[in-house]
């Protein structure tokens, strides 16, 4: 696996990552526990709509290709640039959940 994904950073959100409005879904995620996750952990680094920034890649490719697990293990115990989070496997399992179903 030679892709290295970092799902998140501490970074603070930068204008171009953080809209006046929640990301646009066919599924109402509103509800799903992963998206105020995903906004605490995630956002300042990857953006509402996961597109990434000048300090992490973008995440869909990774959605696309990576299992489950394999994601929650990079948000769990970090990769390459990306520190881990401090969350735990079901609020990374959580994080997938909402960005599967956004993005």
């Amino acid at each position: 696996m030679g892709l290295i994904l970092a799902l998140a950073c501490t970074a603070e959100p930068t204008p171009d990552s953080t809209p006046d409005s929640p990301v646009d879904s066919p599924v109402d995620t509103g509800e799903l526990p992963g998206r105020a996750l995903y906004y605490a952990e995630c956002l300042g680094c990857h953006g509402t709509q996961g597109n990434g920034s000048d300090q992490a890649p973008a995440v869909h490719e990774a959605l696309a290709g990576w299992t489950d697990e394999q994601l929650v293990d990079v948000m769990v115990d970090g990769q390459g640039d990306m520190e881990p989070r401090a969350v735990s496997r079901d609020d990374g399992q959580h994080i997938v959940d909402w960005m599967r179903a956004t993005f």
